[in-house]
């Protein structure tokens, strides 16, 4: 392959990643593309804003070719991740027009540099700065899918769009509940490796079954017949909610306690590791609401059943 022929095929990749970068803001409020959704304050402007500078640099100071705009985020008094949110007076037309013009200077250099041409990342130590277009090219195609990809789960996180860009989503293309379904699935497969922590849902399938979740809370139902036994499991913090009225028998670490409840009940049951036994004469069935995250607590062997009889 020829110069001019790679030279178009590093540049249509690097041009792929930067328009799934923005398309991952299109549609979304002003609000939407500057909140923050995890702990690091990782935000869709924010992204854009940083991969604009990142860009301008590489394409620009490396190849004695500045981008002629001051980017005062990234000077060397800037204040920490100054480049990673927009301030009030940085609107989204603003960030976002600022990339498109970094994109034509780039180009340029692109255009009017051969592969092999030499620079110097000021930025990188010793040797490692000296570099070529070419080397500048690949970095800067993975700085911007890496971006691309940050972003497309902030998007995710912000009204559930995800895809790899607008003609083509590259996902399966389930229903809402296909995908509920394997997430549930997938969550499953992740408890069965905690160690020390046994999923009702795995240890007893036959009783436990997911109705629903998210973030927050798991939703189960539990039925059973009189006589039957589970193996023991563990719970998080939940809410009980009896659908009939039942008698049975909680065991953990030798102790056993007598449970019988009526139907139409609510109970708090506190984070614990049980098994069970169906002591009555009718069939069990209630729901179980498990908190998660903090939420959830930790099982101690001072619970045993639930609380607020």
């Amino acid at each position: 392959m020829d110069d001019t022929n790679a030279k178009t095929v590093l540049q249509r990749y690097l041009q792929t990643g930067r328009d799934a970068l923005l398309w991952k803001l299109e549609g979304l409020s002003e609000y939407d593309v500057r909140r923050p959704m995890v702990a690091s304050g990782t935000n869709l402007l924010g992204i854009v804003k940083h991969t604009a500078s990142t860009e301008a640099g590489y394409f620009g100071e490396v190849f004695g070719r500045p981008f002629a705009e001051p980017l005062p985020w990234i000077a060397a008094d800037a204040e920490d991740n100054a480049d990673m949110w927009a301030t009030l007076e940085e609107s989204p037309e603003s960030i976002i027009g600022l990339y498109h013009r970094v994109w034509a200077n780039s180009d340029a250099t692109i255009a009017a540099l051969p592969l092999d041409a030499p620079g110097v990342v000021p930025w990188w130590p010793g040797e490692r700065g000296k570099v070529t277009l070419q080397q500048i090219l690949v970095h800067m195609i993975a700085e911007t899918h890496r971006h691309a990809g940050h972003a497309d789960i902030v998007r995710e996180l912000i009204d559930g769009s995800a895809g790899l860009r607008a003609d083509n989503s590259n996902l399966p293309e389930g229903d809402r509940a296909w995908w509920e379904s394997y997430r549930r699935r997938l969550e499953t497969v992740a408890l069965r490796t905690r160690e020390g922590v046994d999923d009702p849902t795995v240890t007893d399938p036959a009783n436990y079954r997911a109705l629903w979740e998210n973030d927050f809370v798991r939703v189960l139902e539990y039925a059973d017949v009189p006589g039957a036994e589970t193996s023991p499991h563990d719970h998080p913090n939940s809410v009980m909610i009896t659908l009939s009225g039942f008698d049975r028998r909680l065991s953990s670490g030798g102790r056993e306690s007598d449970v019988s409840l009526p139907r139409g009940k609510a109970v708090w049951l506190p984070a614990q590791r049980h098994s069970g036994t169906n002591t009555g004469e009718t069939p069990t069935h209630t729901i179980l609401v498990e908190l998660k995250g903090a939420a959830a607590g930790t099982a101690s062997g001072a619970s045993l059943g639930p609380q607020d009889l």
